[in-house]
């Protein structure tokens, strides 16, 4: 009979213990908030119950453009976070840009949009932060950043990036990257020109152009079947530079055979054939290679 009651007061004592202990049944580690949840919001590696390790072994936060610690307002650059180091790979990251000093994440500076190719994506819990897609070693990531209006004062990235399932860093070194307001200098007034006069350049000059693609062939394209899809790139480039006499095209205007060719096929020889027939207005003229999408 005793030993009947002690199996009996044992199996309550279970139970009770199941009852009372909280997250006992879910197994939710630290507290009860939602493992996925809480970690994200903080940039702490999810999954994972290892704390983070000290500096950032190499990556780092880089912004395009010449002046990569400036910012013009409103403008667009290619945030890229990746290694230093030969081989090296990230399995994960997580990304926000806040006024400098924020201790509040959520309050986003600039507007983050994602590059096609499906890498990233914006946590659903947690907006403001970036992160990745897919739990793959990769190289790197880019992801494009229009930057605040003028007056909104400094912004910092921060970045936390997973190496192995239980080996990440966060805000570190060059994990944290601040960037301020480009000053820029008033635009003077043209001068005024009087009856009868011209404006004209003078002497020589030398400019670069560099152009930005942000198509890509996984950007989809309705009515146009995968056989044609993959094939589908920009087309060369062709210009010149020219005087106020000559234009290569004119918005309403109807489109030479040239410009008809490069619009419809990519195809650029019989443009760069009409412009040294206006030779007397046309100086230069450039052309590039085709560019694929990605």
């Amino acid at each position: 009979m005793d030993w009947q009651v002690a199996v009996t007061f044992g199996v309550v004592y279970l139970l009770t213990l199941l009852t009372v202990l909280p997250g006992a049944g879910n197994a939710v580690p630290r507290d009860s908030t939602p493992f996925n949840t809480r970690d994200v919001c903080r940039r702490d590696a999810p999954h994972t119950l290892a704390t983070k390790s000290p500096g950032d072994n190499g990556f780092r936060i880089r912004l395009s453009g010449s002046n990569p610690d400036k910012y013009i307002p409103e403008e667009v650059y290619t945030i890229t976070l990746n290694g230093t180091y030969n081989n090296q790979k990230l399995i994960g990251f997580m990304l926000v840009a806040v006024p400098e000093n924020a201790q509040d994440e959520s309050v986003a500076m600039g507007t983050f949009q994602h590059f096609s190719h499906g890498m990233t994506k914006f946590s659903e819990r947690c907006p403001h932060v970036v992160t990745h897609t897919y739990d793959h070693p990769k190289a790197g990531v880019d992801i494009l950043w229009t930057a605040p209006p003028a007056g909104a004062g400094c912004v910092t990235f921060r970045a936390t990036v997973i190496e192995y399932s239980d080996i990440w860093y966060k805000d570190d070194g060059a994990l944290t990257k601040v960037i301020c307001q480009k000053d820029t200098l008033p635009v003077a007034d043209p001068p005024s020109l009087g009856p009868g006069q011209d404006c004209c350049a003078c002497g020589a000059g030398k400019y670069q152009m560099t152009f930005k693609g942000l198509w890509s062939r996984q950007t989809p394209s309705p009515g146009i079947g995968p056989g044609i899809k993959r094939l589908l790139h920009w087309s060369n480039i062709v210009g010149a530079s020219h005087s106020k006499e000559y234009a290569i095209w004119e918005y309403g205007g109807y489109a030479s055979k040239g410009v008809k060719e490069v619009c419809e096929f990519g195809y650029p020889p019989t443009l760069k054939q009409e412009m040294p027939q206006h030779s007397p207005d046309v100086r230069t003229v450039g052309k590039t290679p085709g560019i694929l999408g990605e």
